[in-house]
């Protein structure tokens, strides 16, 4: 089966599911990985001209919105694994946009801050970023805009990695008025 456009095969494949099957495309965690992919494509678009990654520009927005942390501070914050950390860490303190800093109240931890060249990175790149996301949402209705957030906020609740999944449950369509 051919992919449609960023949805991975193995989502465009319809799994049994009930009659019809269910069509991991056109679900709702389709379209969510859909969605994230064509939004995390078009930030490396724009952050390419910066000489920034994504995962580069999420870490100095991280650090220049919640301070100075260790690194497992900002790895889980980004959820990425503590090897991934270490090479971004290195990557952004390379172009001396981080730098790590002993604790002065236990020397065995370093804490990550944002320098000059980093909080200018972030003050360079973010309008653009802003402008671009402000442009897309204009076109969204606010009401619907505050409604997804809303739905996704509560996705996300419910996906925590130590959650059961129930296996008593069936993938079933929710009609426009979110009724099975």
């Amino acid at each position: 089966m051919e992919s449609k456009g960023f949805v991975p095969m193995m989502l465009a494949h319809k799994v049994a599911g009930g009659a019809d099957g269910f069509d991991w495309a056109q679900s709702l965690p389709g379209q969510i990985l859909h969605t994230g992919r064509m939004i995390n494509a078009r930030l490396a678009e724009l952050l390419a001209p910066f000489g920034l990654s994504v995962s580069e520009a999420r870490a100095l927005v991280t650090l220049v919105r919640d301070g100075a942390m260790n690194q497992q501070s900002l790895a889980a914050a980004l959820g990425v694994t503590k090897g991934n950390i270490v090479q971004l860490v290195d990557r952004l303190s390379q172009r001396g946009y981080v730098e790590r800093v002993k604790r002065a109240d236990d020397r065995r931890e370093n804490m990550l801050g944002i320098t000059p060249a980093g909080k200018a990175a972030f003050d360079t790149t973010m309008p653009v970023i802003e402008a671009w996301f402000r442009d897309a949402m204009s076109t969204i209705p606010e009401e619907l805009r505050k409604t997804c957030c809303e739905t996704l906020h509560v996705i996300a609740s419910v996906m925590k990695p130590d959650r059961e999944p129930d296996s008593q449950a069936k993938p079933h369509r929710l009609d426009a008025d979110g009724k099975s």
